[in-house]
């Protein structure tokens, strides 16, 4: 089996920076072990998916033996780790110059899915959060690591799954009880479908979002950290006036509209009973329904992005407790 980075999956392999330009010291390729279950039987806690074996880069900002960083898990969008104008590369570059490790993971190639653009119903909408998880229990035990320092980073598809990974069940469901993530930073999420107690968020989260955005709307996570900010929570909304989707992919400094790509803002989505049921059928909701558009764009937007890079850092030394 090949993985993204062309080396295939290579377990402990450490590799020195190839690119003139590149803003890490060392490099190392990993393997570890997920499941792949569908939406309900991961809303259900259950933990009898097929195993997979998946394939993750980690970037370090030094390459001192005996030094401890802290880290970012990168969660990809539905066009891969190379999809959507190459965003997951941009922070791959940008988080090691402050001193920050990163670590992101394929979710797809191992199994056997290039792109779910054009067919969301591949692999469960929060498959990845079992994957941030897994990702989570390797990354910790890695000698240069700080293992109470492990942010988790999505985008688009991969945000739904990082956003809701700092919900308390699925840490007990997926997650170890001495692990936690510090911090959940989401790019273009979708929070438009309620779940269970979806207001039982344990760290701080960070919303970043172009008001432009016509894949995923940012109404639905100003509205769903309006509500969490009521309750107390530590949780931080940003819009950026006229970007749209992919903010951040350099790849698409031409606007892209992509004919082909899912979209569902018109979906009414509940969870019911550990199901995800569409409320104005009041049947388990699929990528078939009549509600599920085609139609988006994304473009790169060069203010937005460099903003983006300063909010998410800033964020994360506070959550780091970094001086």
């Amino acid at each position: 089996m090949k993985s993204y980075f062309g080396a295939g999956i290579v377990a402990g392999m450490m590799l020195l920076a190839s690119s003139a330009n590149a803003q890490f010291a060392r490099q190392e390729l990993l393997a570890f072990q997920s499941i792949t279950l569908s939406d309900d039987d991961l809303l259900q806690g259950k933990n009898d998916g097929k195993a997979v074996t998946l394939a993750a880069r980690l970037l370090l900002p030094g390459a001192a033996a005996d030094a401890k960083y802290p880290a970012v898990i990168l969660i990809h969008g539905s066009g891969g780790v190379g999809g959507a104008g190459a965003s997951v590369a941009q922070w791959e570059r940008e988080l090691p110059t402050a001193g920050i490790a990163v670590f992101t993971v394929d979710s797809f190639t191992g199994r056997g899915i290039v792109s779910t653009v054009a067919d969301q119903s591949q692999l469960g909408r929060y498959n990845a959060i079992v994957d941030a998880y897994r990702a989570l229990e390797v990354l910790a035990k890695h000698r240069n690591i700080d293992a109470t320092k492990i942010a988790v980073m999505g985008f688009s598809r991969g945000a739904q799954s990082s956003t809701y990974a700092n919900l308390e069940r699925f840490r007990k469901s997926y997650g170890s009880p001495e692990l936690q993530f510090a911090a959940h930073i989401n790019l273009y999420a979708n929070c438009g479908w309620s779940l269970k107690d979806d207001d039982q968020v344990m760290k701080p989260m960070l919303f970043l979002h172009g008001s432009a955005d016509d894949w995923v709307l940012p109404t639905s996570c100003r509205e769903y950290a309006a509500r969490l900010s009521k309750l107390g929570k530590n949780v931080r909304h940003v819009e950026y006036p006229n970007a749209q989707h992919a903010y951040d992919a350099p790849g698409l400094k031409t606007q892209l509209k992509i004919a082909a790509a899912q979209k569902w803002n018109d979906c009414k989505v509940g969870e019911e009973n550990g199901v995800l049921t569409n409320k104005d059928t009041s049947k388990p909701f699929t990528f078939g329904d009549a509600c599920v558009q085609k139609g988006v764009t994304v473009a790169y937007d060069e203010d937005a992005t460099r903003k983006s890079f300063e909010e998410v850092k800033n964020f994360l030394k506070e959550a780091y407790a970094l001086k």
